[in-house]
């Protein structure tokens, strides 16, 4: 009995193993191939150097509107300059400009972070 059991669960473990590295592949395949849809973050998710694509901004009317003039503003281009969690502030640089944000502002903004192409 304990033989069958082992068997069986064996056949379970490795067939999610080989489920698992194949969905792996799959994925990296449709990476290099630019197929997957990337995910919407907040900016405060930005690491220093990387870019992103805005998608949305979710604020106040009045404050949207002062992003707007300054450049933040659906499918435009950002890259996160510098992330400081003590301070709760982060600089990104947008049309040539550098703007500091608040991290309770920077919540309200979503963006696609852009992939490096290999």
């Amino acid at each position: 009995v304990y033989s069958i059991l082992f068997l069986f669960f064996n056949f379970l473990f490795h067939t999610f193993i080989t489920r698992v590295y194949l969905s792996c592949i799959y994925y990296l395949q449709k990476i290099k191939r630019n197929e997957i849809i990337p995910m919407v973050l907040p900016l405060t998710h930005m690491n220093p150097g990387e870019s992103a694509r805005i998608v949305w901004i979710a604020s106040d009317p009045s404050f949207k509107q002062h992003l707007d003039n300054l450049g933040f503003c659906p499918q435009e281009i950002i890259t996160c300059i510098q992330s400081c969690h003590r301070r709760r502030m982060s600089a990104y640089r947008v049309r040539g400009l550098t703007i500091a944000l608040r991290r309770e502002r920077a919540n309200e903004i979503f963006a696609e972070i852009l992939f490096l192409k290999f």
